[in-house]
């Protein structure tokens, strides 16, 4: 980025975001009056506008899109926390609140919303539970302001005010066309491909509140238990600073050693090195016999690179292995994939 265009960015944040009168800070107090939690939103604007810079030439409008965006969510939160004057009832109801409160609790804090470029032109917004957070998706292309009313659904979804299956599976936006003709109730496939790619769901959408808590005597081992799916791969790819690695974690061992022993075999740290790259499987701390839950790719010191490209490692974990990207996060200094995988391996 130039300096000129770091320079009319920079001064649109200012002018748009951080300021009271037209960011989102008044919004985020309301949130706060209502439920006893600050929020907050650190956009990644050098990120954003890598994204949404061919489609705002003006920043100004690129800043205020998105604090549009943001500021819409808060609203639709706030309409289903707050109580009128006469003192009815939220609408959203006292265990999606409660839902709500407990999720917001077990995260860090302030509530950290995480902000993203989506693939689709509505905004779109859910629940990261191994986050403990909201992911808000901003369109990708040029739009009229969102109505807070496009958040209240999915916010309801997050904690599952609405448990019925034909909600559940309309995840993505609704199609307008097939809305206005009321076609078909369930619109799972059709919207797949218009999420946002900060947030896919999970291929297992079944109703499971019903199922009783299990017993930790009863349980399967760590042995057993991990070997059948769904299996969870979540991989960190640190680009910046002195600690230039890749960390895999996965609850399938297998995964794991495969991964370890397919880069053992072909690569090299560079031309001249041809020993492979320095890595390292981490054994669970559960009383297991041989269970790795974590590998770590080294990288080759402060000013050098990771020794084994990111696109080397996703090819073999969608490609190769069969798992389907859950969530997509970006950070000033790192990359999370969050993988997930529903069907066992078949034995060799």
């Amino acid at each position: 980025m130039s300096s000129a265009g770091l320079l009319k960015l920079t001064t649109a944040v200012r002018k748009f975001w951080v300021d009271d009168a037209a960011g989102p800070g008044p919004c985020f107090s309301t949130v706060f009056d209502l439920i006893g939690f600050r929020v907050a939103c650190e956009p990644t604007w050098p990120e954003i506008l890598e994204h949404l810079g061919p489609v705002y030439p003006d920043r100004g409008d690129l800043v205020k899109s998105v604090t549009s965006t943001v500021t819409a969510w808060c609203d639709a939160l706030a309409s289903l926390l707050d109580i009128d004057g006469v003192g009815a009832p939220s609408t959203a109801g006292e265990v999606w609140i409660q839902a709500l409160v407990d999720g917001i609790e077990s995260g860090p804090q302030p509530h950290k919303l995480q902000l993203f470029v989506g693939n689709s032109g509505s905004p779109f917004t859910a629940w990261d539970s191994a986050r403990h957070g909201f992911i808000i998706s901003v369109p990708n292309s040029r739009s009229s302001p969102a109505p807070s009313t496009i958040f209240r659904k999915r916010l309801l979804l997050a904690f599952g005010a609405d448990k019925s299956p034909s909600k559940i599976e309309s995840f993505g936006t609704i199609n307008s066309t097939n809305a206005a003709s009321g076609a078909g109730i369930s619109r799972k496939a059709q919207d797949a491909s218009e999420l946002p790619p900060a947030y896919v769901p999970s291929v297992n959408t079944a109703n499971t509140t019903s199922s009783a808590m299990p017993d930790a005597n009863t349980l399967a081992c760590p042995d057993e238990l991990f070997t059948q799916p769904p299996y969870t791969l979540l991989m960190t790819y640190v680009f910046a600073g002195p600690a230039k690695e890749t960390r895999i974690h996965c609850s399938h061992s297998p995964t794991l050693e495969f991964l370890h022993a397919y880069l053992h075999k072909w690569g090299q740290t560079s031309s001249e090195k041809r020993s492979g790259p320095e890595m390292k499987l981490h054994q669970s701390n559960l009383r297991t016999t041989t269970a790795y839950d974590k590998l770590v790719i080294y990288g080759e010191g402060f000013f050098g690179s990771t020794t084994t490209s990111p696109t080397l490692l996703i090819s073999l974990i969608e490609g190769a292995l069969g798992y389907e990207l859950v969530f997509r996060g970006v950070d000033q200094s790192y990359h999370i994939l969050h993988y997930k995988r529903e069907k066992p391996f078949l034995k060799s």
